[in-house]
């Protein structure tokens, strides 16, 4: 069982109209990667510090460290079946290294930045290694998966075993059934979604609060007080239930089926995204929506990431349809960075290889100036404290 972690990040302020007024553009683009022109297999993953020269990417098997535009190889792969999965704002990763003699499971290398062994987790008894690994912001919560009855991980018990930073073991807890998660921005909570039910921890493995039903998308932020649910029954897919784990959820239903929920790390604001580039900007203790501004795209486009870069300024990630249905394509992306008025501070269009709805993707840090655009083949650095020295 291999379950790839999303760390999503909202934005905090909402604007109507429409985002067709391009703005001097004051967005640099620090450098340009492609995967094939310096040999690297292809771009999953990627964390931004508190400086420029803290930028890292990875493939699946190696750590790159950016500097002035140039990938520095600072770790690869301790053998050759081994997975790498780096934490959201640097700081920490790990090596997910696979054991034969435990079904296919894993133990844990976890590493500091640039390449110090801190620790290595397995279980002392059954079933002794990980299926996957939930690794938050900085490393603020490590908690490693062990499915106990069906080693592909598709049903039966399942064991979350909670970490701190430093390899020490915080809390077992054994639950009866799968599960999916989402986390809490700064790495503070962890929120698992069943078959029936919704679970909030904290990142030493205390229950926080559970709700009843089902859902398909969620957010937690503000250390777990508060959660966006989204239900799975059809009729109630355009709903969005704020709950804090005290009071009855309270709903609020939206023009278009939901897509990506995100909240800000206090919780107070948060983006929804839904149909055809379209995006709604909700004010969580006034339980207010309004949609954000339009963005100005040819054809038909899809949200495929939103990305918080400081209270006034957020980044979006758009897929663009060729052709109609059945015979379209999707060929084409784009990075926009919209301020709060909706005018345009940056663009930048990429081709899109592997039609994948997770690209392209972005990467940033919480209240910062600066992210990583990419997909599987390209990665773009931008700072947009810096003047462009021309216009995308």
């Amino acid at each position: 069982m291999r379950i790839r972690l999303c760390l999503i990040i909202f934005f905090s302020v909402f604007t109507i109209g429409c985002a067709t007024s391009e703005s001097k553009n004051t967005g640099q683009t620090s450098w340009v990667l492609t995967a094939e022109k310096n040999d690297i297999k292809q771009f999953v993953g990627g964390s931004i510090g508190t400086t420029a020269d803290d930028v890292y990417l990875t493939d699946t098997k190696n750590l790159y460290n950016i500097r002035e535009g140039k990938p520095l190889l600072v770790a690869k792969t301790p053998q050759d079946d081994a997975y790498l999965q780096l934490a959201p704002g640097g700081k920490v990763y790990a090596w997910l290294v696979p054991n034969p003699a435990w079904q296919g499971l894993s133990s844990i290398q976890l590493m500091s930045m640039p390449y110090k062994k801190v620790s290595e987790l397995h279980l002392d008894e059954f079933p002794y290694g990980f299926g996957a690994l939930i690794l938050g912001y900085e490393g603020n919560i490590i908690v490693g998966v062990s499915p106990l009855d069906d080693w592909q991980g598709l049903t039966g018990r399942f064991q979350f075993t909670f970490y701190n930073r430093e390899g020490k073991l915080l809390k077992k807890l054994i639950l009866p059934k799968p599960y999916t998660w989402v986390l809490d921005p700064l790495g503070n909570a962890l929120l698992l979604l069943g078959t029936d039910d919704a679970i909030a921890f904290d990142a030493t493995g205390e229950r926080l609060w559970q709700i009843n039903g089902r859902f398909r998308k969620a957010a937690i932020a503000d250390a777990g007080k508060l959660a966006l649910l989204n239900p799975v029954t059809h009729d109630d897919i355009d709903k969005v239930l704020i709950y804090t784990g005290l009071d009855k959820p309270v709903s609020l239903q939206l023009p278009t089926p939901v897509h990506q929920l995100s909240l800000t790390p206090d919780g107070k604001l948060g983006v929804i995204v839904g149909d055809k580039a379209r995006y709604f900007l909700m004010d969580t203790h006034n339980k207010k929506l309004d949609e954000g501004a339009k963005l100005d795209l040819p054809g038909v486009s899809f949200i495929s990431d939103i990305q918080i870069l400081n209270k006034n300024t957020f980044a979006i990630g758009l897929l663009h349809r060729s052709g109609e249905p059945p015979l379209h394509t999707w060929t084409t992306g784009s990075i926009v960075t919209v301020d709060r008025d909706g005018r345009v501070i940056f663009k930048k269009s990429f081709m899109i290889r592997k039609p994948l709805a997770a690209f392209p993707s972005i990467t940033t840090r919480y209240d910062t100036k600066m992210f990583i655009g990419r997909t599987v083949d390209e990665a773009v650095f931008v700072d947009l404290t810096k003047q462009a020295s021309q216009q995308r």
